[in-house]
């Protein structure tokens, strides 16, 4: 701080000057003009002191003000540079995810087309890392030795990637699979996480710091200009007494006044200076902070998404994995129950208690598969009011006297392409969970409307060019934010134990979604619950077969007829082909594609190509477009543990009928049954003269 001593100067100026006076004055006839002069001079230095102090005072004033600048925009860059730190650390973090759900996906499906999106994260999780390392590390030993252990987290993450995507490259799927179930990799993603968030959280705070920092900077900044105007006005005063002492009384006055009114006016210059920084630094903050809220808000929907479909891909392949093991069961089962030389009923009872047991466990894969998108579906031309009636006349008997069922359709609705079975048990769904959310009574509205966004956003996903949109709302309990975020997860429920699955909204916003819609929810405790469904409108699908359950004696076959079983489970492909020769017929097998196009060049007499979809090596498809181009005359039967029938959900090229897993010995028979006459029927048109 600058400090001035211009009082003991002036003193000590004035004894020389009295000194140097008073040998002069001995000149001089008249003391009083002498002194009159001495006190003109003495006025003319004041003045001239009053004016350079004046002077530096503004130099200084300057001088700090330029300081108070700088300083500001230095600390807004460091706050502007250290937000961007932040937005590195979610970048990197969100990086190392990406890469964890391709390899997760890749290992869980072998689909090469994860391994682009995992190598991509790989490369971008370095770079985004190094740039966070730089904007937030530098010159702080604590951040610094928490990257060593991030990194050192990181490295050994990337390892246990690599290490499970090259098993998978090499065919050892299964070992693949063990380490990635094993939880070792999620326990390294937790660490990661944790220790980003002591170096965010670190971050965070030196932003405070530096935030405060920058206010009390501007508070000392304007103290010291305050303090600088007043030494000067002090100085300008003093000046102007000087001057005055040398004029007329009669002015004292008016120059008081003058200098009263210019030293209000430096005050109120200065004021409003002070208060438009102070109002600019305001405004700033608050922008920045709206836009990391805004920045935050669009992060965390995008990473529900993500965590949706990471979800979903891999509740698909567990899917599939159950309805491959509950194959061999009911398989087995159905062998034991033909072969069994016994008449005890207690057996048979277990032997149905397990096939119950099978039968449900396929209910809930199904309904897994839901969630995944990868059901089955047979998609017709709905018109949604009259569906919506139907439902209404069903729900309005079961949910009670105590629960009104409000209606409002509109009139303008066009059809929409969706199964209407599905609809309905997503309608029914909606109504029971309301239900449970009025146990003391309410109401329940179901409305019916055209939406057409016009550039409105969606809850998620791309829009169409309108929707019919199917809302359901109830006056119950409500849920919390935090319920709201995880309602559609599978197996997340807020019911007590054992009165809940919690499959049973993850089941309607995955047919939603297969179904090419969107689906929505909000939610406040206390109020109710609104549901929104979104379904395309003028969407063209396919119908899906589906394998109907036999009644009846079982369609066998005769040794003569020669069916060829690939399947790479060991246990799924001999009990399937323990049941086929059950059947009757001539049966071989082989675990892939390879070996069945061995075994068909080998023994050309083979009928029946009855190949699963999804396997290493070569797909049953590819399979099937092979051998058709050899052997135009055998017989496609394809089955697959998921619901849909393409790998992907594309269509199955050549297309054939398909066997869902788990499949019980009567669909097989009758499937085999059917595609062994059809083929029959095309070699009989294709060559006339031998069926003479």
């Amino acid at each position: 701080m600058w400090r001035f001593e211009a009082s003991p100067s002036i003193v000590k100026f004035g004894k020389m000057r009295r000194m140097d006076d008073a040998t002069v004055s001995t000149g001089f006839e008249d003391r009083r003009t002498g002194t009159r002069t001495w006190h003109f001079v003495v006025g003319v230095f004041a003045l001239l002191a009053a004016l350079i102090g004046i002077g530096a005072i503004s130099f200084a004033a300057f001088q700090r003000a330029v300081d108070i600048e700088r300083t500001r925009t230095e600390a807004v860059a460091r706050t502007s540079e250290g937000f961007e730190s932040l937005v590195a650390a979610e970048r990197a973090i969100n990086a190392l995810q990406e890469a964890e759900r391709s390899q997760r996906g890749y290992v869980l499906t072998e689909n090469p087309v994860f391994l682009e999106p995992y190598e991509a994260a790989i490369a971008r999780s370095s770079t985004v890392l190094d740039d966070m390392q730089t904007r937030i590390g530098e010159g702080d030993e604590r951040q610094t030795a928490r990257f060593v252990v991030l990194r050192r987290l990181i490295a050994l993450k990337l390892e246990e990637m690599a290490r499970s995507v090259e098993m998978t490259r090499r065919g050892r799927m299964e070992e693949a699979r063990i380490d990635v179930a094993s939880g070792y990799g999620r326990r390294l993603m937790d660490e990661i996480q944790a220790m980003m968030n002591e170096i965010v959280a670190e971050q965070r705070a030196v932003l405070d710091r530096r935030q405060q920092e920058v206010v009390k900077r501007d508070q000392l900044g304007a103290q010291s200009l305050y303090r600088l105007a007043a030494l000067g006005v002090a100085l300008l005063v003093a000046a102007l007494i000087s001057m005055i002492a040398l004029a007329y009384m009669v002015y004292r006055t008016k120059l008081a006044l003058e200098r009263e009114e210019a030293g209000e006016i430096r005050r109120n210059v200065l004021e409003a200076a002070v208060a438009a920084r102070t109002h600019e630094m305001t405004q700033a903050n608050v922008a920045l902070r709206a836009e990391i809220a805004s920045r935050e808000a669009a992060e965390n929907r995008l990473r529900q998404a993500q965590r949706m479909e990471a979800v979903g891909q891999l509740t698909g392949g567990i899917a599939h994995d159950f309805n491959n093991m509950l194959a061999v069961i009911n398989s087995s089962l159905d062998l034991l129950k033909r072969r069994i030389s016994t008449e005890d009923a207690r057996v048979l009872k277990l032997i149905d208690n397990a096939r119950e047991g099978a039968t449900r466990a396929a209910s809930l894969t199904a309904r897994l598969l839901a969630f995944s998108r990868r059901q089955s579906l047979n998609p017709q031309t709905v018109e949604v009011n009259t569906l919506m009636k139907g439902v209404v006349d069903l729900i309005g008997r079961t949910l009670g006297e105590r629960i009104a069922v409000e209606t409002k359709f509109g009139d303008d609705i066009p059809p929409v392409f969706v199964d209407p079975g599905e609809l309905e048990n997503v309608i029914i769904n909606l109504a029971a969970n309301a239900r449970d959310a009025m146990p003391d009574g309410g109401t329940l509205r179901i409305e019916t409307t055209r939406y057409v966004p016009n550039g409105e956003p969606l809850p998620e996903g791309e829009a169409a060019s309108a929707y019919a949109l199917i809302s359901v709302t109830d006056t119950g309990q409500g849920m919390p934010p935090e319920v709201v975020e995880r309602v559609f997860e599978p197996f997340f429920t807020t019911k007590a134990v054992g009165k809940g699955t919690g499959l049973g909204l993850s089941q309607v916003h995955g047919f939603v979604h297969q179904s090419g819609g969107h689906i929505s929810i909000e939610s406040t405790p206390g109020e109710g619950t609104r549901v929104d469904i979104y379904l395309p409108v003028q969407i063209i699908g396919r119908v899906v077969p589906s394998v109907p359950r036999a009644e009846g004696p079982l369609a066998g076959g005769s040794s003569e007829e020669t069916i060829l079983v690939v399947e790479d489970e060991d246990q799924l492909r001999m009990v399937t082909v323990e049941n086929l020769r059950e059947l009757g017929y001539t049966v071989r097998h082989a675990a892939n594609g390879k070996e069945a196009l061995e075994i068909l060049d080998e023994h050309p007499g083979i009928h029946l190509l009855f190949t699963d979809i999804v396997m290493p090596g070569m797909y049953g498809d590819e399979l099937a477009r092979e051998a058709l181009s050899r052997w135009p005359e055998l017989g496609i039967l394809y089955t697959s543990g998921f619901a849909r029938t393409g790998v992907d959900g594309e269509p199955l090229d050549p297309p054939a009928a398909t066997v869902r897993k788990p499949y019980t010995m009567e669909g097989l028979a009758q499937k085999v049954r059917e595609t062994l006459d059809q083929a029959s029927k095309v070699e009989a048109a294709a060559n006339p003269a031998s069926g003479s």
